[in-house]
């Protein structure tokens, strides 16, 4: 209307809001931006924080160290013999007594004294060492060194069963089924004994040689082995020094064998003339083999 006042109404202020993240409790009094500290670590800390770490990765490092170096050690520690505990054998029927023991851990320790690199495992060489050891033993046929603990083993052998024997005046000597003569036996006495008719004396005579006790060991082997023929008894007949007369298990009558024939040939031809005769019913005085690939009888 006219004449009437125009109402102002009032302005009506608007009030800064707060900041509902702000939080009072946090508001530290007296804190200007030079006494103002960060919750963030400082360069220096964080520097030492990185001292320590690589600290800490050198010391593992170490550690993994050592640990390959104590365990590559103890490794090349086990496969050293510096001593032997013990001695066994490997055949079941065998027990050795203290005096065996000591005769061949000196055999051993004079091996490996000559050869020292050789007591480590991996550089040992099992052939020379058998050869060294059957040339003062030759009733050992096999040896095994070993570990038993750090930087000592001990010693596994194998002796040789003989097949058969020879007693003459200086001792008995035995030989096995490879023809290997040998002066110590460990098992009880073969059944096999020669017999020495021959006549001849000892020394010096075909009959006590190595050649002789193998060739006897070998054509025994073979008979028993391949042809299934026991052989009982070897007899060296009188004036002789080149053939034996084997007599077989079940037989009363001998075979002539040429002792400088191959064994395992003579055992074969031994073994066809038994087959022969007894099919034929024939009772021989004597079978004679001594030739290869042929035979007779009286």
């Amino acid at each position: 209307m006219l004449g009437r006042r125009n109402r102002v109404e009032p302005v009506r202020r608007s009030q800064p809001q707060s900041d509902a993240s702000f939080d009072m409790a946090a508001y530290r009094r007296g804190t200007t931006l030079n006494s103002f500290k960060s919750d963030e670590p400082t360069q220096s800390e964080r520097r030492r924080l990185m001292r320590l770490r690589s600290l800490r990765r050198r010391i593992a490092a170490i550690l993994a160290v050592i640990i390959v170096l104590l365990v590559l050690g103890i490794s090349v520690l086990s496969q050293f013999t510096g001593s032997i505990r013990g001695v066994v054998a490997t055949n079941d029927d065998v027990k050795l007594v203290e005096s065996d023991i000591e005769r061949y851990t000196k055999i051993v320790d004079d091996y490996l004294s000559q050869n020292s690199f050789e007591r480590f495992s991996f550089a040992r060489r099992n052939t020379a060492l058998l050869q060294f050891v059957e040339e003062q033993a030759p009733e050992i046929s096999d040896i095994r060194i070993v570990p038993a603990g750090l930087a000592s083993s001990n010693v596994e052998i194998t002796v040789r069963r003989p097949v058969a024997m020879w007693i003459d005046n200086n001792g008995t000597e035995f030989v096995d089924e490879n023809g290997v003569v040998f002066d110590r036996n460990y098992f009880s006495v073969p059944s096999i004994a020669i017999e020495d008719n021959s006549g001849v004396s000892v020394d010096g005579a075909m009959a006590t040689s190595t050649n002789f006790l193998s060739f006897i060991g070998r054509t025994a082997s073979a008979l028993e082995q391949s042809e299934g023929l026991k052989v009982v008894r070897v007899v060296i007949p009188r004036g002789s020094a080149r053939y034996v007369e084997i007599y077989l298990d079940g037989r009363n009558y001998p075979f002539k064998a040429q002792i400088t024939r191959d064994a395992t040939s003579q055992a074969h031809d031994i073994a066809v003339m038994t087959r022969y005769i007894d099919s034929r019913g024939i009772q021989p005085q004597y079978v004679d083999c001594r030739v290869e690939g042929k035979a007779y009888w009286k």
